[in-house]
């Protein structure tokens, strides 16, 4: 479990957390999108929300005690036709999906990289 934030990160204590069909489908691998566990994935779901509990060293603008979500796209390249049109940029070649190619919500803890 994660302990302390990095300098760029906070540390977010989950409230509620999702799961929806999607998971489902990664679990399932009926998508073509490969299983969970083939990424070392353990933990599915996609979306949560909590309370910052901690915050990086070089975290400005987020304090402990303010409400906070994650999104299902954990990650992206940030410079293809997909990333820069925010409502494609889960189809960017080098997507990292929460719960897929990361560790979902379902951990109590969950560092953030802002």
């Amino acid at each position: 479990m994660p302990i302390d934030p990095g300098p760029d990160e906070v540390l977010l204590k989950l409230n509620v957390t999702g799961l929806c069909y999607s998971d489902i489908h990664y679990m399932l691998n009926d998508l073509g999108t490969g299983k969970m566990s083939d990424c070392g994935v353990r933990s599915p779901g996609h979306e949560g929300a909590g309370v910052v509990v901690k915050v990086g060293s070089n975290v400005t603008d987020v304090k402990v005690g303010d409400r906070g979500g994650v999104k299902p796209v954990w990650g992206t390249c940030g410079s293809c036709r997909m990333c820069w049109d925010h409502r494609t940029e889960m189809y960017c070649p080098k997507v990292k999906m929460t719960g897929l190619h990361c560790p979902g919500m379902n951990p109590e803890i969950k560092n953030l990289l802002l």
